[in-house]
C-alpha cells in the first residue's frame, strides 16, 4: 500500500516536471511564435520559477495543515489550467500569465511528495524513497522531450499543451482517489496523543515533543544548509532543463531540435541510476552528506569549464559527460531534504521542505534570466552564435560561487547546534580508525574461520582415511577367512 501510494504521488510529480520542463523544449518555437528577443524569453522561466519559488513557504504551511493529498490534487488542476492558457496564448502578456499558473501548480508537487514519504516509510528506508522521487519524478522530463516536442514539431502550439492539460486534469482525478495522507489516514495537524509513536517515527532525531514554531523552523540552521545544499545542486539542472539546455545544443553544439531534445534523455536515464546510490549513502553515512553535496558540485564547475574553454562544438561524448554530472546534480540537490528531515519536527516538515526547495529555484531564475541578458548584450540583436552561449552560459559561475561559500557557513552553523542537542560528528581519522578496526575484526573472523574450515576438512581427510584403511582391514580379514574356508574344503575334499 505504501508503494502504491507513493507512486500515485510521484505521477502527479512527474506530470509537473512535464509541465515545467515544457518550454525548455519549446524555447526557440517561443521565440518565433510570440516574436520575442532572448531577455524576454528567459521572463518566461523567471515567471515560472518565481512564483514557484515565492509560493514555497505558503505550500509548506498548507502542507503542515492540509495534508499532501489535497494540494498534490489542487497543484495539479491548478496546472492544467495553466497550460490551457498556454495552448490558447497568442500574446506574451496571456502566455506569461498561463506560465505564473503552471509555476504554482508544479510548486505544490514536489514539496507534497516528499512530505508524504517519512509518514509511509521507515527513516532508514525515507533517504531512499527520497532519491527515487526525483528518478521517477523525473520521467516527466521524457514526457516533455519526446512525445510533446514530436507532437510540438508535428501538430503545432496549441496541441502539444493542450495535451499536457488533458494529462493534468486525468492526474488530478486520481491524486484525489488514491492518495491518502498516512498509514493511519489523519493529517498532520490531527496527531491525537496515542498516535504519539507514529507521529515521533517520521523523523529520525527530533522529537515531537521538541515542536518548533515556524519562525523557529526558518530560523533553524538545518534548514538554511538544506536551503543552500539544493541551491547549489538543483539551479544547474534548473537552467538547462527548463529554458536554456536546448537552445544551448542546437546553436552552440549543432544539433537539430528532435536531437537536441532526445539527448536529455541522457539526464533522466543516469538520474536513475546515480538517484539510489546518493539515497544509500545518504543514509549509511548521514554525517558525510555534505561530501557529496561538495563533490557533485566541484565535478560539475569542471566539466562546464572544459565544455565552454574548448572550441565549438564539444565532442558528442563531452556533451554527454555533461549530461551525465548535471544528472548527478538532482540526487544531490534532494540531500537538503534529508537535512530538514533529520533536524526539524514532523509537524514543521512541510514549511521547513519548502523553504528547502527555494534555494535550487531562486537560484535558477536569477541565474536564467542572467543568461538571456547576457546572450542579448553579445549578440547585439543578430542570431545567437556558440560564443554568445560560451559568455552567457559562464554565469552560472555566480550562483555556484555563492552555494559554495554559504554551504560551509551553514555546515558549520549546524554542527555547532548538533552538538548543543548532543549529536557529534567524528573526526575523520576516528571514522578510518573505526572501519580499520571493523576490517581487522572482519579479516580475524575471516582468519578463523578458515582456519575451523582447515581443521575440519584435516578432520574429514583423516575420518575418510581411518574408514578406508578400517574397510581395507575389513576386506583383507574376510579374504584371509574366505582362504581358509576354501583351504579346509580343498583338504577335506582330498581325504575323501
Amino acid at each position: 500500500m505504501a508503494v502504491f501510494v507513493w507512486l500515485m504521488a510521484v505521477a502527479v510529480y512527474a506530470v509537473a516536471v512535464a509541465g515545467r520542463t515544457s518550454f525548455g523544449v519549446a524555447g526557440l518555437t517561443a521565440i518565433d511564435h510570440f516574436e520575442i528577443n532572448a531577455t524576454t524569453l528567459s521572463l518566461f522561466t523567471v515567471v515560472q520559477v518565481g512564483v514557484y519559488a515565492a509560493a514555497q513557504i505558503p505550500v509548506g504551511l498548507l502542507l503542515d495543515k492540509y495534508g499532501p493529498r489535497i494540494l498534490l490534487g489542487s497543484g495539479a488542476l491548478v496546472l492544467a489550467v495553466g497550460q490551457i492558457g498556454m495552448a490558447m496564448s497568442d500574446t506574451v502578456g496571456l502566455a506569461l500569465a498561463a506560465r505564473f499558473m503552471v509555476g504554482l501548480g508544479d510548486a505544490t508537487a514536489f514539496t507534497s511528495v516528499i512530505r508524504l514519504v517519512p509518514s509511509w516509510f521507515s527513516p532508514r528506508r525515507a533517504p531512499l524513497f527520497t532519491q527515487l522521487t526525483g528518478i521517477v519524478g523525473g520521467m516527466g522530463q521524457f514526457i516533455s522531450s519526446v512525445p510533446f516536442a514530436f507532437m510540438l514539431a508535428n501538430v503545432g502550439w496549441a496541441p502539444a499543451f493542450g495535451g499536457l492539460a488533458i494529462m493534468g486534469f486525468v492526474i488530478a482525478a486520481l491524486a484525489f482517489a488514491f492518495i491518502r495522507d498516512t498509514p493511519r489516514k489523519w493529517t498532520i495537524t490531527h496527531i491525537e496523543e496515542d498516535d504519539e509513536d507514529l507521529a515521533r517515527q517520521l523523523t529520525s532525531t527530533v522529537s515531537d515533543a521538541d515542536d518548533m514554531t515556524v519562525g523557529q523552523t526558518l530560523r533553524e540552521p538545518a534548514s538554511w544548509l538544506g536551503f543552500w545544499t539544493h541551491w547549489l545542486g538543483n539551479f544547474p539542472q534548473t537552467v538547462f532543463l527548463l529554458l536554456w539546455g536546448v537552445p544551448f545544443l542546437q546553436i552552440h553544439q549543432g544539433m537539430g531540435q528532435a536531437a537536441a531534445s532526445g539527448i536529455l534523455l541522457v539526464v533522466t536515464g543516469a538520474g536513475i541510476v546515480f538517484g539510489p546510490i546518493v539515497g544509500e549513502l545518504t543514509a549509511r553515512h548521514s554525517m558525510r552528506r555534505i561530501w557529496i553535496v561538495n563533490g557533485t558540485a566541484i565535478t560539475l564547475a569542471l566539466t562546464w569549464a572544459i565544455v565552454l574553454l574548448l572550441p565549438a562544438p564539444s565532442p558528442l561524448w563531452l556533451t554527454i559527460v555533461l549530461l551525465v554530472v548535471l544528472a548527478a546534480s538532482g540526487p544531490a540537490s534532494s540531500i537538503g531534504f534529508d537535512y530538514a528531515r533529520t533536524s526539524i519536527p514532523a509537524r514543521r516538515l512541510g514549511t521547513a521542505n519548502g523553504l528547502v526547495n527555494m534555494g535550487g529555484f531562486i537560484a535558477g531564475l536569477i541565474t536564467a534570466w542572467l543568461i538571456g541578458v547576457v546572450l542579448d548584450w553579445s549578440s547585439q540583436g543578430a542570431p545567437l552564435e556558440a560564443g554568445d552561449f560560451k559568455l552567457a552560459m559562464s554565469t552560472q559561475l555566480f550562483a555556484w560561487t555563492l552555494g559554495m561559500i554559504m554551504l560551509e557557513v551553514f555546515r558549520s552553523k549546524t554542527r555547532r547546534r548538533d552538538a548543543e542537542r548532543g549529536i557529534h560528528v567524528p573526526p575523520l581519522r576516528d571514522v578510518i580508525a573505526r572501519y580499520q578496526a571493523k576490517f581487522e575484526t572482519r579479516k580475524a573472523e575471516a582468519k578463523a574461520l578458515r582456519a575451523e574450515a582447515k581443521a575440519l576438512k584435516t578432520e574429514a581427510k583423516e575420518q575418510k582415511a581411518a574408514r578406508k584403511q578400517a574397510d581395507r582391514k575389513q576386506t583383507e580379514r574376510k579374504q584371509t577367512e574366505a582362504d581358509s574356508q576354501r583351504a579346509q574344503s580343498d583338504e577335506r575334499d582330498s581325504r575323501s
